[in-house]
């Protein structure tokens, strides 16, 4: 015969305890979440902005396809139309210069498409574009933009 264990088995802690457990750690999750996300946070607010203004047109576009394939047709006519009718005329101007007024006082031509625009050097006074397949770099008379 066996005597029994002198420690009894550790206590469950209260449900309380465990919940609020769960609301620290889910809410550590979501904080680190969004400091992750901190840098897209205004591009994924104008997706939004842009979704709700877009919605009418995928709607509209949506209601003449058939039923079995309108969930993939009509968002890819939507986002086809869209593309074409806002945000081509946006990368055929080029890279245009604004003054601080807003006015255009010019506009650079490159060979290639170019995807991103940077300032650099000592006196940021360099500006660099970055195209499809090169690296464009242009001296300015004007002190640019501290970047982030």
């Amino acid at each position: 015969m066996m005597d029994p264990d002198p420690t009894p088995p550790p206590a469950v802690p209260p449900a309380s305890s465990q919940s609020l457990a769960r609301i620290a750690l889910a809410s550590a999750v979501v904080a680190v979440g969004l400091w992750i996300l901190r840098d897209f946070l205004a591009a994924l607010v104008w997706a939004t902005v842009l979704a709700i203004a877009f919605w009418p047109i995928y709607r509209r576009l949506r209601q003449p396809v058939p039923k079995p394939i309108d969930r993939v047709v009509a968002p890819a006519i939507a986002t086809t139309l869209i593309g074409i009718i806002f945000i081509a005329p946006i990368v055929l101007i080029g890279i245009a210069v604004f003054a601080a007024d807003g006015k255009m006082i010019g506009r650079i031509a490159l060979p290639e498409r170019c995807a991103n625009v940077c300032f650099g050097g000592r006196s940021r006074n360099r500006l660099f574009m970055a195209a499809s397949q090169s690296l464009y770099a242009v001296y300015v008379n004007t002190e640019g933009a501290v970047g982030g």
